[in-house]
């Protein structure tokens, strides 16, 4: 991505206010997992959290950093841009605890009941209700973020920085697309399959192989059509 020019004084506010925003959404995944330790058995307790915080924490990062990758294309501070980046904020705060609800419940299946988390969801019901609600964040932030990359798009100066966004905009499409199949799984698949609550969150990992099947799919088309010419 090219460099572009520092950001205005206005955005850099609106930068740091968002930054901060971010850094208290990782803290409140701490926070939320407990007291702080006071015996062994504690200490042992919060360790085995950390592999769900850790996955928790990088989705986190990635919707920082998106927001960091907007900045570079749109460095202005204009109205579509500030509310957008305010509406972020509010959705993260109140995303963050499905995700770790969802990160602790995912961590304790995976690992056989080793990990901690099997008070969080006690029936299939349960776990169908969390996809939804995780799935609905999920999907209103990807939805958010096609919503910025495509203003920047409309405003990028160079048509590198139009072809990052529409290449950034994709990316979230792509990813608000199997939110929604995942929202539609949980809901509809019957309570008697075995897999009804793992494919909800299963689909998830379509979201990489779909986008680097974008990239490939654009690599490919200027080597054919050079051929073609």
């Amino acid at each position: 991505m090219s460099a572009t020019a520092p950001p205005h004084r206005g955005s850099g506010r609106v930068d740091a206010f968002v930054d901060a925003a971010f850094a208290f959404c990782m803290t409140l995944l701490v926070v939320a997992g407990g007291a702080l330790p006071q015996t062994i058995d504690d200490l042992m307790a919060a360790l085995l959290r950390i592999p769900a915080f850790g996955v928790a924490f990088a989705l986190l990062a990635l919707f920082w950093w998106s927001h960091h990758q907007f900045r570079q294309l749109h460095d202005r501070d204009d109205g579509p841009g500030l509310l957008l980046s305010l509406i972020i904020v509010f959705v993260v705060m109140i995303y963050v605890y499905p995700l770790r609800l969802l990160g602790e419940s995912t961590a304790h299946y995976l690992s056989g009941r080793l990990l901690p988390g099997s008070e969080l969801v006690h029936s299939v019901d349960d776990m169908r209700v969390l996809y939804v609600v995780y799935g609905a964040g999920f999907v209103v932030l990807a939805g958010l973020y096609v919503l910025l990359f495509r203003h920047a798009t409309r405003n990028a100066q160079t048509d590198e920085a139009r072809r990052d966004g529409i290449d950034a905009t994709v990316c979230w499409s792509i990813s608000a697309s199997i939110g929604c199949l995942s929202i539609a799984l949980a809901l509809l698949l019957p309570r008697s399959n075995p897999w009804s609550t793992a494919f909800p969150g299963m689909v998830y990992m379509l979201i990489p192989a779909l986008i680097g099947l974008y990239f490939a799919r654009k690599a490919r088309t200027p080597l054919v059509s050079a051929a073609a010419e």
